[in-house]
């Protein structure tokens, strides 16, 4: 599994920060592998929002949905830059995490 890099949306920010000590680490975990390949990739849920594509993906860690899409390139470099060290080719930003009890509905096609 090739490693990637892994940014935060505000919303997500203000989560993990409110959240315990082991809730944080464990949504760390779950976040440095299970975005890309991950146990959970069969139920991944491609979105478009406002003709921006994403993924919701439900994570192993207590039941949470991640909103995410990958990393521009201007976005890495700005991120290689802010963190003054080399980053992965590859990234991911979590815009939101959706707590179990909420749902993303998928309407079936007609006549299934």
């Amino acid at each position: 599994m090739a490693a990637y890099e892994v940014a935060l949306g505000p919303i997500v920010k203000r989560f993990v920060l409110s959240a315990s000590n082991d809730l944080r680490k464990h949504l760390a975990d779950c976040l440095r592998v299970e975005l890309q390949n991950g146990p959970n990739a069969g139920a991944a849920l491609p979105l478009a929002i406002d003709g921006v594509s994403y993924t919701a993906l439900p994570l192993s860690c207590g039941g949470l949905v991640a909103i995410f899409r990958p990393l521009t390139r201007e976005e890495l470099s700005r991120l290689r830059r802010e963190r003054g060290r080399k980053t992965s080719k590859h990234g991911f930003l979590i815009v939101d995490l959706l707590p179990p009890g909420s749902a993303v509905y998928v309407r079936a096609p007609f006549g299934m």
